[in-house]
């Protein structure tokens, strides 16, 4: 599959693309999610001290909410969590927007939530906010979302978060045999921003669960970063108006990797 993210577009152009790219890893699961696994990923959102780790977190509660019968979520659940859209971390508030938006009408609550949020992040600077995944969200939900706001210059900037911009960001699932796989991904920068980029691997779901046995990611056919120097790597990267990705691994078919290439919005004024 294909990401394309035009910078300096309307903000919901990349969320839009994003979120498509975790929901197609989240069929390629096909596996049901118990009340016991939300409850764990809902604690570690709201505890969790490690910024990207607690966006991680979010991330995974996206793709169990695209993998469940959003009438197997009890009103308990779904409270809890409409109760993390209430943070400072626009990139927890992106993912969980998302969440919500894939149980569709089943998470109607969330709706007054979600257009109070939608007013104090609409004019939030940056290349990639939440708003874009809530306006999505109110969308999938059913309610007509409101006109993008007129945003007057000089708005206080979004927080450097734990997701900071980002031009990629994607799930890569080890494959079902004990043999090595590669997974392959394609997606488009234009215009590179000034101070791309900064490619980061997370490994598993951060406490230590689903971690791949290897990986080795190569981006535009060079090795950029492997498993054999860290769990969790971390590398400057030259990215390309077209890129290509590609993620070797080894591990049990739940195990999975996250890619994220993110840029500092301070480098690229």
């Amino acid at each position: 599959m294909t990401q394309s993210v035009k910078l300096g577009t309307a903000l919901w152009l990349p969320t839009l693309v994003l979120i498509c790219g975790l929901c197609s890893a989240a069929q390629s699961t096909g596996s049901a999610v118990s009340k016991g696994q939300f409850a764990e990923t809902i604690e570690r959102i709201r505890t969790e001290k490690n910024p990207t780790v607690r966006a991680n977190n979010a991330g995974y509660l996206a793709e169990f909410t695209r993998s469940i019968d959003p009438k197997k979520v009890d009103d308990a659940t779904l409270r809890e969590i409409v109760s993390l859209l209430n943070t400072d971390d626009d990139g927890v508030r992106m993912w969980v927007a998302a969440a919500l938006g894939n149980l569709g009408p089943r998470a109607r609550i969330a709706v007054p939530t979600l257009l109070s949020l939608l007013r104090k992040v609409d004019c939030l600077e940056g290349d990639l906010t939440s708003a874009g995944a809530i306006r999505l969200a109110l969308s999938r939900i059913g309610e007509t979302p409101p006109p993008e706001r007129k945003c007057v210059p000089g708005y206080p900037p979004q927080n450097f978060t734990g997701y900071p911009p980002s031009v990629y960001m994607q799930f890569f699932q080890a494959c079902s045999s004990d043999k090595p796989c590669t997974r392959t991904g394609n997606f488009r920068v234009d215009p590179v921003p000034k101070g791309c980029c900064i490619l980061t691997v997370s490994d598993g779901n951060g406490p230590g669960e689903d971690e791949v046995r290897s990986f080795e990611v190569f981006l535009n056919g060079k090795s950029v970063a492997s498993s054999d120097h860290s769990p969790n790597a971390q590398a400057t990267v030259a990215v390309q108006t077209s890129n290509r990705i590609n993620v070797i691994l080894t591990g049990e078919p739940s195990s999975k990797v996250l890619v994220l290439i993110a840029y500092d919005p301070r480098q690229s004024k």
